[in-house]
């Protein structure tokens, strides 16, 4: 997680092999495809928000929801 005047990003490494259950969360579509264009680091595949606003934080729980219950 970084802050920057503005907004902050956070990013969530999942192993690639959860791609599809991170898919099947109901996110919106253009984070999804973001997702999916993101390259993979290693094994895993990065998930990264740009939190601007209140809206953002309902996808941001969902992934980090997902990422609790994967470990």
């Amino acid at each position: 997680m970084s802050a920057w005047k503005g907004y902050m990003l956070a990013t969530f490494y999942f192993p690639v092999r959860l791609l599809d259950e991170i898919l099947a969360l109901d996110i919106q579509k253009e984070l999804k495809e973001k997702i999916v264009a993101t390259k993979n680091v290693g094994k895993s595949k990065p998930c990264t928000f740009e939190i601007r606003d209140q809206q953002v934080l309902v996808d941001f729980e969902k992934v980090m929801q997902l990422k609790i219950k994967a470990k």
